[in-house]
Order: C-alpha cells, then structure tokens, then sequence
C-alpha cells in the first residue's frame, strides 16, 4: 500500500490481522492513526472487515468518544484505515504505566465509557469486543471507544 503521504512512526498495537500506527500525514502535518493489515498480502476477510469499520465510524461520526475515521486507503485489494489521533493510550497501556487506579479515577472512566456506549448503541450500532485494548484515553482522560 502507499504510504508516502504519511510519516509512520510507533506502532501502537499489533495484532494477528492489523498493524495500528501513529502517523502524520505529510501534506497537512495532522497526527493521525493509521491501522493496516499486519500481513503485506492480507486476506479479503481482513480487508471486508477494515470496510466495515470505515462504515461504522463513518456512522458513528457525530458520536462523542468515538474514533474518528478520516480516510479508506485502497490500493490493489489491500485497505487501511486513517483515524484521527487525539494523543491517547490504550486502557491497557494506561493501566500497565500506572497500575491499579484509584476508585475514583476507576469510577469516572467507567462513567465516561458507559456514556460512549449508550451513545453508540442509541446510534443502533452495538460494539461486540469491549476490553482494555479497544478503550482509549487521551491526556484528559475523554474516553474514546475503537476497534468496530
């Protein structure tokens, strides 16, 4: 796929079908997220599902503390998706960094999660793999739902 309109630096996760980066894209210095198909030659199910996503967040779009879509990339069978990077860190990462939150900090997170949901599923679209992984926080601690 090609990638020279965007500067690729940290992976964030890696996974068995998708490769998620950090990025900027060249031409308007955005910071932007960008998630691949980890194999160069990915199968059309990895690519059907990058689709889905795209349409999903393409639905989802006025949601608050959803991630936001910014672009479909094609080329040759091959998709990726272009995201909107507002700075923040998986759960997970959050949680190996700091460790255990306090209550209250564990409280408000789960609020603001909960709210996201809510929102999402009044937009009739229900998320089906909620974990550490696909919750994101930026630095003010706005939760962000990912991975449709």
């Amino acid at each position: 796929m090609d990638l020279t309109d965007y500067a690729v630096g940290e992976v964030i996760h890696e996974g068995t079908e998708t490769r998620v980066c950090r990025a900027v894209h060249r031409p308007s210095n955005d910071r932007v997220v960008l998630k691949l198909p980890a194999a160069a030659a990915p199968s059309p199910h990895v690519a059907g599902r990058l689709m889905h996503e795209h349409h999903l967040l393409t639905q989802l779009g006025a949601v608050p503390g959803v991630a936001r879509a910014r672009a479909l990339l094609q080329q040759g069978g091959t998709v990726g998706l272009v995201l909107e990077d507002p700075g923040f860190r998986s759960l997970d990462r959050l949680l190996a960094e700091r460790g255990r939150l306090p209550v209250e900090a564990g409280l408000r997170l789960g609020a603001r999660l909960a709210r996201v949901l809510e929102a999402v599923h009044a937009a009739g679209v229900m998320h089906k793999d909620v974990k550490p992984q696909n919750v994101l926080v930026d630095a003010n601690d706005t939760v962000y739902l990912s991975d449709f």
